[in-house]
């Protein structure tokens, strides 16, 4: 059996070599100036020039987005991408809690009420009962206003 080990070093130019926190504002800017980026979800660490990316955001996009702006910066010498992706309730689920909320509550007539959900969380009625959709918004944070 063969056993190959390669030490490679890569010096930096005195320079272009940055401080932590020279690297950290500069990360912050390119996050700041790149529209694709929620920079207010993203958190950044940077200890001897690697650079971590923390936080929650909406879409895949925005956490790919986030290390493209950053990767090729002077001073960076890795990103370690740990921002997750918030995740979306599935259609089916929606539907079972808006109608488990209706059969609780004996002032709405379930029977009445036809639920579907789409791209946007939307409540559509067949026959109109009074205050069903202020008593959702209440039962169902989250929902969006009309």
């Amino acid at each position: 059996m063969k056993a190959i080990a390669e030490d490679i070093i890569v010096h930096v130019y005195p320079e272009n070599q940055k401080t932590d926190t020279e690297l950290a504002e500069a990360v912050a800017n390119a996050l700041e100036w790149h529209s694709a980026v929620a920079t207010e979800k993203i958190k950044i660490k940077v200890e001897d020039g690697f650079v971590t990316l923390s936080g929650e955001v909406d879409w895949s996009y925005e956490r790919t987005m986030a290390v493209h702006a950053i990767e090729n910066l002077a001073g960076v010498r890795m990103v370690v991408n740990t921002i997750t992706i918030k995740a979306r309730p599935i259609t089916e689920d929606i539907i079972k809690k808006i109608g488990s909320a209706f059969q609780r509550h004996a002032s709405i007539d379930s029977e009445k009420v036809k639920v579907s959900v789409s791209g946007i969380k939307s409540l559509y009625q067949e026959q109109s009962a009074p205050g069903v959709k202020e008593k959702m918004r209440k039962m169902l944070p989250g929902l969006p206003p009309e």
